[in-house]
């Protein structure tokens, strides 16, 4: 008999100590919304260098879009917890990822994806609205708001940068 419940013990124990320490929806979750506002970041500080050169409509409204490709981005990903798939419904900080991927071992704590999926998520965020805002204002804007914006530019970048290392190390 105390073979069985040491068996059933064990299974358990098992069980528990061998499963993800992560749900694993929602790592996918993470790892579309970073393959996904990489590419959206990189294009909108394209098209802010472009216009900045040429400050013409059609470059305004080039960056413009692409600055909404990031909200758009946001709202695939990052909605408010309980609405639709959010990365908000997942308490990533308490996560654990330990994974084998091209005979390397990914070790990843979510502590430190979460501040780097944070990261993004604001700097992206407020970089998209001070795009818009330019839009708005017709092109207009001041060297010291111009310098701000290059400034967020090179921070988002960084903030991506850091988040890609987070996930995958490269």
């Amino acid at each position: 008999m105390r073979i069985v419940i040491f068996i059933v013990l064990l299974i358990g124990f098992l069980f528990v100590f061998c499963s993800p320490s992560y749900d694993e929806e929602g790592f996918e979750l993470v790892e579309n919304y970073a393959n996904e506002i990489k590419p959206a970041v990189e294009d909108t500080v394209y098209y802010l260098k472009v216009w900045d050169e040429n400050k013409t409509d059609e470059n305004l409204e080039k960056l413009y879009q692409s600055a909404m490709e990031i909200h758009n981005v946001h709202a695939r990903y990052m909605s408010v917890a309980g609405e639709d798939d959010s990365i908000r419904d997942y308490d990533v900080s308490g996560w654990r990822i330990i994974e084998s991927r091209n005979d390397d071992v990914l070790d990843i704590e979510g502590k430190n994806l979460a501040r780097a999926l944070n990261e993004v998520r604001r700097k992206s965020f407020g970089f998209a609205e001070m795009i818009g805002g330019l839009y708005h204002d017709d092109g207009e804007i001041y060297w010291r708001d111009k310098d701000d914006l290059f400034d967020r530019a090179e921070e988002l970048m960084d903030a991506v940068d850091d988040l890609k290392w987070v996930l995958y190390k490269e």
